[in-house]
């Protein structure tokens, strides 16, 4: 329990010095983030991310202010992820029993801030701020390394309430065309899954045009 208590400590005081310096002194934050993620906690691909700050840039955004985003080069994150690697992640800490969310920073890729799609950043900067703020710990949301979906339309649920519905269902429409033209083994037809309960809930028209139909529902 002392150990959960001081590195609770620990991430309330990286709120509380993010906060303070939200400001255009990226250097510092790079210093701060170095400092946490480097040496209060045992994770080696956090080390690898953090230690070096040319890996990444710290990306403002007027959506939020906490957690932090981060830019980081692509050929970084393939050399760290590998093939697990795709748009953006939510990466934290937890406790040894896998239940709270520690030190919280979301990461994407350069590609695709290089697109200059303002309305595809949003939908995944604001879609992984759902997994935080819905708190999708790992030990519930990676599950053998196999994705949930229902936490992933969670997740777009919120990112309804932070865009509004159309601004997610024309992330999502702009997250299926990325992934098609730049990741085509992707699981694509996941994506256009949840656009179709994310467009039935709210009753949208017209989401999937200009996309193959996904699997047919089960028969009543």
């Amino acid at each position: 329990m002392e150990n959960l208590k001081e590195n609770m400590e620990k991430s309330k005081s990286l709120y509380n010095i993010l906060q303070e310096n939200r400001s255009d002194d990226d250097l510092k934050i790079k210093d701060l983030l170095k400092k946490h993620y480097t040496e209060f906690t045992n994770s080696e691909d956090m080390v690898k991310l953090f230690s070096n700050h040319e890996n990444y840039e710290v990306y403002k955004t007027d959506l939020f202010t906490y957690p932090i985003v981060c830019i980081f080069k692509t050929e970084i994150l393939i050399e760290i992820y590998g093939d697990q690697f795709n748009i953006g992640y939510l990466n934290y800490f937890e406790n040894e029993e896998r239940t709270k969310i520690l030190y919280p920073v979301i990461i994407l890729s350069d590609e695709v801030l290089n697109t200059r799609n303002r309305t595809l950043i949003n939908y995944v900067l604001a879609h992984e701020l759902g997994h935080y703020r819905k708190n999708h710990v790992s030990s519930i949301y990676f599950n053998d390394n196999k994705r949930n979906i229902l936490k992933e339309v969670e997740a777009d649920l919120y990112a309804c309430s932070l865009l509004g519905i159309e601004g997610a269902i024309n992330g999502l429409r702009e997250l299926a065309i990325y992934l098609i033209d730049k990741f085509p083994k992707s699981d694509v037809d996941e994506v256009l899954k949840r656009l179709t309960f994310i467009s039935r809930k709210y009753n949208v028209s017209g989401a999937l045009d200009g996309f193959e139909l996904i699997e047919k529902e089960d028969k009543e």
